[in-house]
């Protein structure tokens, strides 16, 4: 079964940027704030090296939240007026009562 995909709901979709986005960063600020904790304990940044460790931890996951959520409102917006003009994604669905596996 051949489906068109014609419109994305924006904020669904800013939602679901928000969170992978948030998730990302969240794994890039763990090595960046452990590097920095370790670089301002052996004294190499003094106390801002710490600091500016426990800081990245904390700012690099809200600054993706929010840079995912006005992505994904970008993107769907972007999706909605092109898919207006020359069509939709073709996805090729299975209904899975018809292969046996429901």
């Amino acid at each position: 079964m051949t489906t068109i995909l014609r419109r994305v709901d924006p904020v669904s979709l800013a939602k679901v940027y928000a969170a992978v986005y948030g998730i990302i960063a969240l794994l890039f600020a763990l090595p960046v704030g452990c590097a920095f904790s370790v670089l301002g304990s052996s004294g190499e940044m003094g106390a801002w090296g710490a600091g500016i460790g426990l800081i990245a931890i904390v700012v690099y996951p809200i600054a993706g939240v929010i840079g995912g959520f006005i992505a994904g409102l970008l993107g769907a917006f972007v999706y909605n007026l092109v898919a207006d003009r020359i069509g939709g994604i073709e996805i090729e669905l299975d209904d899975l009562d018809a292969v046996g596996v429901l």
